[in-house]
């Protein structure tokens, strides 16, 4: 009996499967709160909790920027992104009575795939000014794929050449797939205070990344002979924003540093690894 339908298994019940549960957490996801995204392959971050992560009494009302806070923007536009995406977030100390890390506040996808950069980053900034108003867009920590610096044979500029010129100054980060994979597992289990998530995805404005982290963001299975293993990510819908998320969160980590309880940003540049994504 799903414990939502059997009044003996209240808050209390779920918070003690939770501990039981806490080394397979995929397991509690499917068995417990019987939640599951039927797609083939293995998910990329089985530690991903909805009921923590993006919890149900946040429901679908819209964060609100809070003005005090540092905003961090993640661009999947690299020179073999078909279709780009973007991912923003904001830091801050409280929210809704809760201490918070970092908080996604909503995700950009290209509506078509081929989209150009150029005809992305306006609509990107289109919709991101018309949901918070509020920001100011030359506050924005960017950060993107390094292959973005990479000069097309054919106009001899860069995908970031066109993002700076709409004001968008990209820090280039890591695009060994581990390392981004291993930002955003950190994110997930990382607790700003005990028991309370460092970080959170807004249910409202991040459907796909949501789902993403449900399953649609998955590793392939790949046949070799009669065995089975799991392989790249499938590159689909939901790679995408998790693409920019992965930047955000390395970034993210490079350039916050806790000091004194409070929170002290600087960018950090630096070489990326040479290896190109296969977006």
């Amino acid at each position: 009996v799903h414990h939502y339908a059997d009044p003996g298994k209240d808050e209390a019940w779920l918070d003690n499967e939770r501990r039981s549960m806490a080394d397979t957490p995929r397991e509690f996801e499917v068995e417990i709160l019987m939640r599951e995204l039927l797609l083939d392959g293995m998910p990329v971050y089985p530690n991903f909790i909805e009921d923590i992560h993006a919890p149900l009494p946040l429901g679908d009302r819209p964060i609100k920027h809070r003005q005090r806070s540092v905003i961090f923007a993640g661009w999947d536009c690299g020179t073999a992104s078909v279709h780009p995406a973007m991912v923003l977030a904001q830091h801050t100390d409280r929210l809704d009575k809760m201490p918070l890390a970092l908080h996604a506040l909503c995700e950009v996808i290209a509506p078509s795939e081929g989209m150009s950069i150029s005809d992305f980053v306006p609509y990107a900034q289109t919709i991101i000014r018309a949901k918070y108003p509020s920001i100011d867009w030359n506050s924005i920590i960017h950060f993107g794929d390094p292959t973005g610096d990479a000069r097309s044979g054919l106009t001899g500029g860069t995908a970031n050449d066109l993002m700076r010129h709409s004001g968008i100054d990209i820090q280039p980060v890591s695009n060994v797939l581990s390392v981004r994979t291993s930002a955003v597992s950190k994110l997930l289990a990382a607790e700003c205070l005990p028991g309370v998530p460092l970080f959170l995805v807004n249910r409202a404005e991040c459907p796909v990344l949501l789902n993403g982290f449900l399953g649609g963001y998955r590793l392939q299975q790949v046949k070799t002979g009669s065995t089975f293993r799991y392989g790249q990510p499938v590159k689909d819908m939901y790679s995408h924003p998790h693409d920019a998320l992965q930047y955000l969160a390395i970034g993210f980590f490079d350039c916050a540093q806790s000091i004194g309880g409070g929170v002290q940003y600087t960018i950090k540049l630096r070489e990326p690894e040479e290896e190109e994504d296969d977006d």
